[in-house]
């Protein structure tokens, strides 16, 4: 009687330990990926960016006095989890968290994007780049990319496409972070109207 309570209480603890072996753990289900499209008519483009999960908030400003006059329009993306800790911080001064930029200056005269550069250093804070523009692409548009400091290292593209000159920022503290991955991300997504 003994072996046979033995025995039994073998077989329990081994298909005790088979069940554990072949049950996946349980797991929480993935956030359900979901995307926004930005899109101004005004200024002929289109972008399509992440809003859950770790996505962005869009944010608009309407250039002031202050700004550079050619300046039409700003499109600001922040990370949710930036935005939220902004809001957070209250009246408390502080500087804004690194964002993903697109800002449209009027560009009648169709000045090349290098020539432009040069010709407006502070709005790429051309003065402080890292190493030398190189040539890049937006939706099958010419542009420069160059990289400068500053509060955050920043990515810089700049595009002409019609009477406008784009120009495509994405700043970050740490070139593995998420919004500095995803920067590429948002230039790949643009269309123009």
């Amino acid at each position: 009687m003994k072996n046979v309570s033995i025995g039994l209480a073998v077989v329990i603890l081994l298909l005790l330990s088979i069940f554990v072996l072949v049950t996946p753990p349980e797991r929480e289900a993935p956030v359900e990926e979901s995307v926004a499209t930005y899109a101004s008519d005004e200024f002929g483009f289109s972008l399509t960016y992440r809003t859950n999960p770790d996505g962005y908030i869009v944010s608009e400003h309407t250039p002031s006095a202050q700004d550079d006059s050619d300046l039409q329009h700003v499109t600001s993306f922040m990370l949710k989890a930036d935005y939220e800790a902004l809001q957070a911080s209250g009246d408390v001064p502080r500087e804004g968290p690194p964002t993903i930029n697109v800002a449209v200056f009027a560009n009648p005269q169709h000045v090349a994007p290098d020539v432009w550069m040069l010709e407006h250093p502070y709005a790429v804070n051309a003065d402080l780049a890292i190493g030398e523009p190189v040539l890049a692409s937006v939706a099958g548009e010419k542009g420069v990319r160059v990289k400068t400091d500053g509060l955050y290292v920043t990515n810089n593209v700049l595009v002409a496409y019609g009477d406008f000159m784009y120009h495509f920022s994405g700043g970050f503290i740490d070139e593995t972070s998420l919004i500095a991955r995803d920067f590429n991300s948002f230039l790949e997504a643009v269309e123009w109207k």
